[in-house]
């Protein structure tokens, strides 16, 4: 799930006065009230910008800027419940804003209830394609849920239209594009994103990590010689990221190392917590290339009771 900091950081980015304010309550007392709220948020004051923000909210019923910034200080402290029912108010004042949809979406999502969730938010990006904020939560729920043009296209957008000041995040977003990117077969697209996101400053260890493995597995859908010596980099982590054995040996059965690619299928297969029908399907090639075409049969069989949709195993 995408971390709620930084969820909160692009609300503040992006909030703009909604549509709901009357003509002269410009220079009221609430606007400075929103202000101070929104200050205070920036700092990370959660307790002053909450107090300004309720106020300011006690004083102009109407100023819808004013719950979408409450609503970051509930998503702050992971008050999802409180921060929803707020916003459902802000939707019943100004049903069609930008910031209350979004603002709104994006709770739901958080709280993890995306079926309510996605829907405002795709409703959103469909009018505004610019939306950055909402895009990126599409995007990562996209390749959390494994659709990958969806995720794509939502993070493209996400890059397309973000504001510099939220660069310094890009590295996690690239990793998710970069993997969308593989995952839908384009690999050269992919390697390029994996190897930006490793230089860039500022990688979280576990991005870095993440950018490690993808550029090497990028690097095994395009050529198998180069993918190898990357591979047998990442062996010390092998024990916890088993796929890189899976990936090691798809790449050694494909340059004819049949007695490495069934060591590296069977070590996958003592390791993985998953189907492992990728690894029973190695196992089955390798063993089909030694000749033994009843144990072939017998792995192979496995893999398609593991993952009976996918036509590699048929």
């Amino acid at each position: 799930m995408l971390r709620t900091a930084f969820v909160i950081v692009a609300m503040l980015v992006a909030a703009a006065p909604a549509n709901a304010q009357r003509p002269n309550q410009g220079e009221d007392e609430s606007a400075a009230l929103v202000d101070e709220g929104r200050a205070a948020l920036r700092r990370g004051a959660l307790d002053d910008a909450a107090k300004a923000l309720d106020q300011a909210i006690a004083l102009n019923p109407r100023r819808v800027e004013a719950y979408v910034l409450r609503s970051a200080v509930f998503a702050a402290r992971k008050q999802y419940k409180q921060g929803i029912e707020l916003m459902r108010r802000a939707q019943a004042l100004s049903p069609g804003d930008e910031e209350v949809l979004t603002a709104l979406g994006s709770q739901l999502v958080l709280s993890g209830d995306a079926s309510a969730g996605i829907p405002l938010l795709q409703q959103v990006t469909a009018r505004n394609p610019r939306r950055y904020d909402a895009q990126l939560l599409l995007g990562h729920h996209w390749h959390a849920t494994g659709k990958w043009p969806d995720a794509i296209l939502a993070l493209e957008a996400y890059f397309a239209h973000r504001p510099e000041v939220l660069a310094k995040e890009d590295g996690r977003h690239r990793v998710d594009l970069a993997d969308a990117y593989l995952r839908y077969r384009q690999p050269r697209k992919a390697l390029g994103l994996f190897q930006l996101a490793a230089s860039g400053r500022g990688v979280t260890r576990k991005t870095d990590l993440r950018a490690r493995i993808g550029i090497a597995w990028s690097t095994a859908a395009i050529d198998c010689r180069k993918a190898r010596p990357l591979l047998r980099e990442l062996e010390p982590i092998a024990e916890t990221y088993p796929g890189v054995w899976l990936v090691d040996g798809q790449c050694a059965l494909a340059l004819g190392d049949i007695t490495g690619g069934l060591a590296l299928g069977r070590r996958y297969l003592e390791r993985a917590t998953k189907s492992a029908a990728a690894g029973h399907a190695l196992v089955g090639e390798a063993q089909a290339a030694r000749g033994n075409l009843a144990e072939a049969r017998r792995e192979l069989q496995t893999a398609v009771e593991r993952e009976p949709t996918r036509r590699r195993w048929t």
